[in-house]
């Protein structure tokens, strides 16, 4: 879809991929936030790899093939399918780990110190790394505007600058989940129980009421998504599924899913249409919600786990490796046609011929990430066993 966003930047419109954050920890949740036994723990673990795995090869397939967005930007769809599934792992993590501290009267503020320290050591040193690297090879976008994103704030510098640096536009989303994780977790952790459901809510609301200001204001395209709060309903929404299975309101969820893949579907495909058409910014005023509502269906079936061929699907071991890696891989892939054109000479990455184009660039991206997540990510991954929510002994 030519979502406004994507209109022009597509080569913008993708996320995090968002590192994947630590598996829920479901037993604190209780019973009825839990999948059934029978499709084991590690399944539903196993499926949501997958979807990241599918939803980081939509982004390259925009990012490589632009001319595949006519109708459907799978970039965009991927962006906000990521930030779906970051609000509900994030959420749920952080319900769990205050469930365990208020039943064993350990301090919340030690929670909160571990937490901020296990995403440093998921997100922040290949970060870093990368930023380091695509300055050292002369990445030109990235020595434009390097300040920016070593601090977080490449959304800030897109939405006053526009979409221009291709190859460092996919920072936006990093810094859009950096600036959430300095704000969700004082409230899902501090709040009385009360209020959490609310809060959630109202944050989903937020988001179109946001990027509605926006536009009303005269912003463009890649205006009406760049800041944080513009993408709340995204977030959010992952954050409601994992709030109702916390609350154990299962019946009400059940409900609740069932009507939000209906109306989601039916809206996604009637603005995919409109906007092919017609590609102006009030059509993003909807979009992000729309792909939210079917977004949250698709992430709770596969945390639940399905079942069938597409079940099938998403526990392939090769889909699965790939959501493993996936952080790295969206991390550097926007780099991979600059630096492949130098190797092979090339002046334009169009020099290429289709098809094989897209399959050198998914190749070298992935062969890359590979090197990364086994020689440097994993590695410093291990060491949050360093820093477990609950306090041991």
């Amino acid at each position: 879809m030519r979502d406004s966003a994507a209109g022009q930047a597509s080569m913008a419109v993708q996320t995090e991929i968002l590192p994947p954050p630590d598996p829920i920890e479901t037993g604190a949740q209780g019973a009825a936030a839990q999948p059934s036994r029978a499709r084991g723990e590690s399944a539903h673990r196993i499926q949501l790899d997958g979807i990241r795995a599918l939803a980081v090869l939509a982004v390259m397939a925009q990012h490589f093939d632009p001319g595949i967005g006519q109708w459907i930007d799978l970039g965009a769809v991927g962006v906000r399918v990521f930030f779906v599934l970051s609000g509900f792992l994030i959420t749920g993590i952080l319900l769990g780990a205050r469930s365990s501290a208020e039943i064993d009267g350990s301090s919340k503020w030690h929670v909160l110190r571990n937490f901020y320290a296990r995403r440093f050591l998921r997100i922040f040193p290949i970060y870093y790394l990368v930023i380091l690297l695509a300055w050292t090879v002369h990445i030109r976008s990235m020595r434009q505007s390097v300040g920016w994103h070593l601090a977080y704030l490449s959304n800030i510098y897109f939405f006053h600058r526009g979409i221009e640096n291709y190859s460092v536009t996919h920072f936006w989303t990093l810094a859009v989940e950096e600036q959430f994780y300095l704000v969700w977790p004082l409230l899902i952790l501090f709040l009385p129980r009360k209020w959490l459901l609310g809060t959630v809510i109202s944050a989903i609301c937020i988001g179109p009421l946001f990027r509605a200001a926006v536009v009303i204001g005269g912003g463009n395209n890649v205006q009406t998504i760049m800041l944080m709060p513009e993408c709340l309903d995204t977030l959010g929404m992952g954050a409601l599924l994992a709030t109702l299975n916390f609350l154990g309101m299962q019946r009400i969820k059940q409900r609740f899913l069932g009507a939000a893949l209906v109306i989601g579907a039916a809206s996604y495909f009637a603005l995919a249409v409109i906007t092919h058409f017609r590609n102006v910014p009030v059509w993003n005023i909807p979009f992000g919600l729309a792909v939210a509502l079917w977004g949250v269906w698709l992430i709770d079936g596969a945390y639940t786990g399905f079942r069938g061929l597409f079940g099938r699907i998403l526990s392939f071991k090769p889909a699965v490796y790939l959501g493993t890696i996936s952080y790295g891989v969206y991390l550097i892939h926007n780099f991979i046609p600059v630096l492949v054109n130098r190797t092979l000479g090339y002046t334009s990455e169009h020099e290429m011929p289709m098809p094989i184009r897209p399959i050198v660039m998914v190749s070298v991206t992935v062969a890359l990430a590979s090197i990364s997540w086994f020689g440097f990510e994993r590695p410093i991954n291990s060491l949050k066993r360093f820093f477990p929510y609950t306090r041991r002994g």
